[in-house]
This record gives structure tokens, sequence and C-alpha cells, in this order.
């Protein structure tokens, strides 16, 4: 999932998107999501929810 694909799937226009990165911020925070790709730069992160991610630090 990315900041765009959620706007997409919410029906949320570019302008708005920083409401999107705060529902991501808040879903990473509440453990619900992992960023893939923590050393990806904030604008390219794609995020796994948290059954799907692997590994001891819960990371693909």
């Amino acid at each position: 999932m990315t900041n765009t694909s959620l706007r997409t799937r919410m029906g949320v226009e570019a302008r708005n998107r920083a409401t999107v990165s705060r529902v991501i911020r808040k879903a990473v925070e509440a453990g619900a999501i992992v960023p893939a790709d923590p050393e990806a730069a904030p604008k390219l992160r794609r995020y796994l929810p948290i059954w799907a991610a692997v590994g001891p630090n819960k990371q693909p």
C-alpha cells in the first residue's frame, strides 16, 4: 500500500494527501502496518499489513 493507492481506495483527492499521510502514520504507530522498506524515502514508502510482514523485526 502507498499513499497514492490508499487515496484512490478512499476516494481522496491528491490535494488532501496530508490527510492520508496522517492515517498511515497512525496505522504505523498502532502497529497495524509496517514499512516494506524502512530505509526508503518517505515519498517512496510502501506499507504492509502486520500479518503480511515476516521476520524478527516484523520486516518483509
